[in-house]
């Protein structure tokens, strides 16, 4: 079957270039070619893309890379078995620790997409018409194209550098960034059907700067080839074209960032906090005193300000100095050689009898954790709370103003249409002022054949849009009332007609 298909395309292309006749009088080389080849002419980029062998044995994963540039390109093909690597001077195959070296990359046998080749020997030479014929085009160095009559589609190629004169058939294109690629290639040796390859997934990325020759110099053949990778390192941005910063994502990630700290800093606030409280205890800055008559259990328990403190057990029986700040308490003695440093508690509430003597022992919460919570607490009520408050108390005014606008704009809108439907259309904008908002009108042709579209906005003193509406409104008719009624449509004096 693939025999055939081959040698009737190969007929159809031999037939279409000899039906085709030579301009007279114009030289080959002044002949510009086809829209097709000179879109693939101007092509520098990379070409990623997966194939397999299509035989009686079970398919073999082939990955590729082309990366084409102003004056060098290369083609690297890998398998389980091989590896395949092509440039503008020859093709190399290396099979374990053994390489083989071909002059011509179309000639090898394990070549699997040889389209890919074929685009980097277009990208890099000129070509020319085939004995002046405007469907087959050749190359200073022998491969020959095939196009079809409308010169819309390649239809193959022969490499004549070679005795054997291999043959490719394409078929089952499809468009990727501009670039035809096929996605069924039939190989022929001597006219005959040598191998078919199907070429499973392509990734097609430009170069838009210039002079990226030397940077599209690809890999040197035996290093990794990552087909799979998707990399847009030579999709250059033109200069012109802004960027924008990515304002959104990085706020979006401080914010996550801000929201993670403040949660392990909460679940550690105990270890920070008793951290803060060792820094304080080499502070040299005075501390006011309190008294000396303080008792500390054997367990280290300290009950000051009707609070409970641990400070240590090594304070037992001793005469302890406490002396105090707004938000932390300094426990010394004359026989301990370190100070400890605690966070200062909140005294208990008093709430009569009904509160037991246990519970107003507790311990509650240390002035620093009641700063914390009273700042979260502060900061949505500031940031949350005001804000909806001030939307809701402003929410009549706001309603009344766009109703106000959308009035304005139905009014503006009705007598533009009257005025369009009875009379002479004016293409144009104008501008009007409405209990202080401004109120525009634009009337321009319609993508309808004599038709016209009106649309009106209303916009305030700041420049925000309150309303817009818009129609369309058909050729002018005249004025009822204007038209004179026909002749013999009724009777004279009261005879009989």
């Amino acid at each position: 079957m693939h025999r055939v298909f081959g040698v009737s395309v190969l007929l159809f292309i031999a037939a279409s270039s000899v039906a085709t006749a030579p301009r007279a009088g114009v030289p080959a080389a002044a002949i510009a070619p086809p829209y097709i080849l000179a879109n693939l002419q101007s092509f520098h980029g990379r070409l990623d893309y997966t194939a397999h062998r299509i035989g009686n044995g079970p398919a073999v994963a082939i990955s590729g890379v082309a990366i084409i540039g102003d004056a060098a390109w290369t083609v690297d093909e890998r398998a389980p078995g091989y590896s395949f690597h092509a440039a503008g001077d020859g093709a190399t195959l290396l099979i374990g620790s053994t390489a083989a070296r071909s002059d011509d990359p179309l000639n090898a046998d394990p070549l699997a997409n040889a389209w890919a080749v074929a685009l980097a020997e277009l990208a890099s030479t000129r070509l020319s018409p085939r004995a002046g014929s405007t469907t087959v085009w050749a190359t200073p160095a022998g491969v020959i194209f095939y196009t079809d009559a409308a010169q819309n589609r390649v239809l193959g190629l022969t490499d004549r550098i070679t005795p054997s004169s291999p043959s490719f058939v394409f078929e089952g294109w499809l468009q990727m960034s501009g670039v035809p690629l096929p996605q069924r290639i039939l190989r022929l040796r001597n006219g005959l059907s040598d191998a078919t390859f199907a070429v499973d997934s392509y990734h097609v990325t430009r170069s838009i700067g210039p002079g990226d020759g030397a940077a599209l110099a690809g890999p040197a053949f035996g290093s990794p080839l990552r087909p799979g990778d998707r990399t847009t390192l030579y999709a250059l941005r033109p200069l012109g074209e802004p960027v924008d910063f990515p304002w959104r994502l990085v706020l979006s990630a401080f914010g996550m960032m801000l929201l993670a700290i403040c949660i392990v800093a909460w679940t550690r606030r105990d270890a920070l906090v008793s951290r803060y409280c060792l820094w304080l205890a080499h502070d040299p800055r005075e501390w006011r005193g309190i008294g000396s008559s303080i008792f500390v259990s054997a367990d280290g328990l300290m009950y000051f300000d009707e609070c409970v403190y641990k400070v240590g057990a090594q304070f037992y029986a001793r005469n302890v100095l406490v002396q105090c700040s707004p938000l932390f308490l300094r426990i010394s003695a004359p026989q301990v050689t370190k100070a400890v440093i605690v966070p200062r508690k909140f005294r208990p509430m008093r709430t009569g009898r009904a509160l037991a003597p246990s519970r107003a022992r507790s311990a509650g919460f240390s002035l620093i954790e009641a700063l914390i919570a009273t700042a979260c607490f502060t900061t949505v009520i500031v940031g949350g709370v005001f804000p909806a408050l001030i939307v809701v108390a402003r929410s009549n005014a706001v309603a009344a103003q766009h109703r106000a606008a959308v009035l304005a704009a139905s009014n503006a809108l009705t007598d533009q249409e009257i005025a369009s439907a009875y009379g002479s259309v004016v293409d144009g904008t104008a501008t009007s002022s409405v209990d202080g908002q401004i109120v525009t009108v634009d009337v321009h042709p319609s993508a309808t054949s004599g038709a016209h579209d009106i649309i009106v906005s209303v916009t305030d003193v700041g420049g925000n849009v309150l309303a817009r509406v818009a129609t369309t409104v058909g050729p002018a008719v005249p004025a009822p009332g204007s038209q004179t009624p026909p002749a013999g449509g009724g009777c004279a004096g009261g005879g009989r007609p």
